[in-house]
């Protein structure tokens, strides 16, 4: 235990998460451009402010084919990889000769039915779309598997996280080491969770705040590593993040929470991954300059219109504030030579420009796979996704 209370000091953690910050830091930018142009409301950028309630559009989205194509992508996955619907898997034991026993295939069997009666009494269908979201939007997709609370209907929880909310690396094994988090709670939600760690000056906040509503709020740092506690592989620390008030966030020296986890608790999945990158590329990422430019193209398109149905005038100085521009409006002229004329002609050619849109428009779509995915839900036998089987190690 002091071997790892030393590994695991917060001096030590605060220096890994500032690592971790600084890896993810390049990926960050491509990220908010993502959450700009692609999906609006998802990405927290940053790390010690608790994001304010999030606005599902955004006035840079003009033209909403990529997140409508993106939808396409991660509905066509769901449906074919994980559907409540379908018996999208299947237990086996890696031997086949195992699978030949029979007792031990009854068994595998019962677990089975087991399994994906829990998956469907869990919240595991809620959110695995919202993962596809992640994973196929920013590259890198996340999720939490955790033992659900006494008197849920299921035994498993998951939880959605979203692009900078986490930092994570690789080892050399291609498998995550180590996995930092930062998690938004009141404090009085933090005494609840962790009432024998939490700092006195916390508890003290939520005792003086007798109405029960929480003005100020607080931030735990979690920490989760490839490192043998107890008789876990992995091990789980919760520290209390202080100094938010003088805006020089810092960790508690005394950890809220040490646990261990036999396998590791957050499933993370890259896209396309080059080299040694620790984070994916996805079709967000390969289509973005695509979308950048359909905005563009959007927004001159609709100038245009304006200018062709309200187009700027020239007027007689004497008519400033006088002019009648509305359909079937007057205006009185004592000169006849003085007339209200076209600043300039607008000459744009919409069909040239929408058809400009629309190729656009059709290579974010390819982007997004949707024209396998649409083929797919007319003929399912030309899906290039089957059902899959789980191999059981013995």
């Amino acid at each position: 235990m002091d071997r790892l209370k030393k590994k695991f000091s917060y001096e030590k953690v605060q220096q890994i998460q500032a690592e971790l910050l600084q890896e993810r830091y390049d990926w960050e930018q491509e990220w908010v451009d993502i959450s700009n142009y692609l999906l609006p409301g998802r990405g927290i950028y940053n790390a010690y402010t608790k994001p304010k309630k999030r606005k599902l559009t955004n006035e840079k989205i003009i033209n909403t084919v990529g997140e409508d194509s993106l939808y396409v992508l991660t509905s066509g996955i769901h449906g074919r990889l994980t559907s409540p619907a379908l018996p999208w898997f299947e237990l086996a034991w890696a031997e086949e000769a195992i699978n030949k026993i029979e007792e031990l295939k009854a068994w595998l069997q019962q677990a089975d039915v087991i399994l994906k009666d829990e998956l469907q009494k869990s919240n595991f269908y809620r959110i695995i779309n919202g993962f596809y979201v992640e994973y196929t939007g920013f590259g890198t997709g996340s999720i939490f598997v955790g033992t659900a609370p006494k008197g849920n209907r299921s035994r498993l929880s998951y939880e959605l996280l979203t692009a900078g909310e986490y930092s994570f690396a690789y080892g050399t094994d291609n498998e995550p080491t180590v996995y930092t988090r930062i998690i938004y709670m009141s404090l009085r939600q933090m005494v609840q969770k962790f009432p024998d760690g939490v700092s006195s000056d916390a508890k003290d906040k939520v005792e003086r705040n007798a109405s029960g509503i929480d003005k100020v709020e607080g931030l735990v740092l979690e920490i989760v590593q490839k490192e043998k506690y107890q008789d876990k592989d992995y091990v789980q620390v919760y520290y209390e993040v202080t100094g938010l008030a003088a805006q020089k966030p810092r960790l508690h020296k005394t950890p809220l929470k040490v646990k261990g986890f036999y396998e590791w608790p957050y499933p993370t999945a890259r896209w396309s991954v080059i080299g040694s990158d620790t984070y994916g590329i996805g079709p967000g990422s390969r289509a973005l300059p695509q979308i950048k430019r359909l905005q563009e193209k959007e927004k001159a398109f609709l100038m245009a219109t304006h200018k062709s149905i309200d187009p700027p005038l020239n007027a007689p100085g004497r008519m400033r504030g006088n002019l009648n521009t509305l359909p079937g409006g007057q205006n009185y002229y004592s000169n006849p030579a003085e007339q209200v004329t076209e600043l300039y002609r607008v000459n744009f050619d919409y069909a040239g420009v929408s058809n400009a849109i629309e190729r656009v428009e059709e290579r974010i779509q390819r982007n997004f796979y949707n024209d396998v995915f649409l083929t797919s839900s007319r003929d399912p036998n030309a899906s290039p996704l089957r059902t899959g089987q789980v191999n059981v190690q013995e």
